[in-house]
């Protein structure tokens, strides 16, 4: 579920990187450091040593997450965590509202689409596809 949501994000900005620094010597290893440094930047910022200070910082970054992306988890919770279908079609949706060209309007369109089917689904649950 985590690089389902966070993927989307980062291609493309991994994306615009790679272009630009295409005549750049060591290019594989340029583009290594940059995907490095890109997962490490809140560890790096909100590091510090010893068991409480590792609980503080990954519930803060739990809390953060779940602050960003709670719609998309109750969804995630709702068809099943572990069904790779659902996670693909939703890493799918996120990655074209990311990078798409009509990508906030498909993604407004879903949302309306979600909270117009949300209510059926409540009322009868074995109306969600498996």
């Amino acid at each position: 579920m985590v690089a389902a949501m966070m993927l989307p994000s980062a291609v493309p900005l991994l994306r615009l990187f790679t272009e630009v620094s295409a005549a750049q010597a060591g290019r594989g290893g340029v583009l290594a450091c940059f995907a490095g440094g890109y997962l490490a930047a809140y560890l790096l910022r909100h590091y510090r040593r010893g068991p409480g200070a590792a609980f503080r910082l990954g519930w803060g970054h739990g809390l953060w997450c779940l602050g960003c992306c709670w719609a998309l988890m109750l969804v995630m919770f709702a068809v099943g965590v572990a069904d790779l279908g659902w996670m693909a079609a939703l890493t799918a949706l996120m990655a074209y509202e990311k990078i798409g060209r009509h990508g906030p309007a498909v993604a407004t369109a879903t949302g309306i689409l979600a909270l117009a089917v949300a209510p059926l689904v409540a009322a009868q649950p074995t109306w969600i596809p498996w």
